[in-house]
């Protein structure tokens, strides 16, 4: 996700809006051009924002990461394939079935997830929903 820059801010103090750069925003560092304060407000909306759209993208990257590592064609995945894939389990039986393996991939080789997931409780993980594996990664 991203913001253009300059970037109209309204003060949260006292209502000025004015464009800020997009930076000093990000880092809490953009003071009101008319009261001196701190747009946290804005900056906080930004972070929770970026990562909204981070944890939404987040589990089709898996899956176009576990196609690539594994060697599969995405391309081969029909929409209808890509949506179902809810849990860890079904995108390792997607990649199965595609791919022609004769057992599960190791999810532990991608390298989106390998640092997280050693510590996993394997039947947990595998019923753990992609979201749920976003979350986690994103907050280790």
């Amino acid at each position: 996700m991203q913001y253009m820059d300059p970037f109209t801010a309204e003060c949260e103090h006292c209502g000025y809006t004015d464009k800020y750069d997009l930076e000093e925003l990000q880092k809490y560092q953009s003071h009101c051009k008319k009261c001196n304060l701190i747009l946290k407000q804005t900056a906080d909306q930004m972070h929770k924002n970026m990562k909204a759209h981070d944890l939404e993208l987040w589990p089709t990257h898996l899956i176009f990461e576990a196609f690539d590592v594994w060697g599969g064609d995405i391309d081969s995945v029909t929409d209808s394939e890509f949506d179902a894939v809810e849990t860890v389990f079904d995108l390792l039986t997607l990649v199965q079935s595609k791919l022609n393996m004769a057992g599960y991939p190791q999810i532990s080789e991608l390298p989106m997830v390998k640092d997280y997931v050693v510590s996993c409780n394997q039947e947990s993980l595998l019923k753990m929903k992609l979201t749920e594996l976003a979350l986690a990664v994103m907050d280790d």
